[in-house]
């Protein structure tokens, strides 16, 4: 009973800490926006560096929220779900072929 807590908790606190870095994320992006002038694109570099920060800050935050959703958990259930049926076909083929071999070596 006790482990169940702990593994609980743990589960609790990781998507506590996962929202508290999308709110990060989120609290950098809104505080660079009125820092990074974009409006007035001249290629320099200068802007091209802030059209990167800007990427990389929505990357950083799409990521996030990608976990905090569970999206990862759906596909890798999914994923098992695959390795399974495949594991089960692949099982299935050999023992045909052994069944196959002692039929055919009489």
């Amino acid at each position: 009973m006790g482990t169940m807590i702990c593994q609980n908790g743990g589960t609790h606190m990781k998507k506590r800490l996962q929202f508290l870095s999308f709110l990060m994320g989120c609290a950098m992006l809104f505080y660079a926006i009125p820092r990074f002038s974009i409006a007035n694109i001249e290629w320099n570099t200068a802007s091209i560096y802030a059209v990167a920060w800007f990427s990389l800050a929505f990357l950083v935050i799409a990521a996030q929220l990608y976990k905090l959703l569970g999206m990862d958990d759906e596909t890798a259930k999914q994923i098992e779900r695959v390795k399974l049926a495949k594991r089960k076909r692949q099982e299935e083929m050999w023992q045909r072929m052994m069944r196959g071999s002692r039929h055919g070596s009489r």
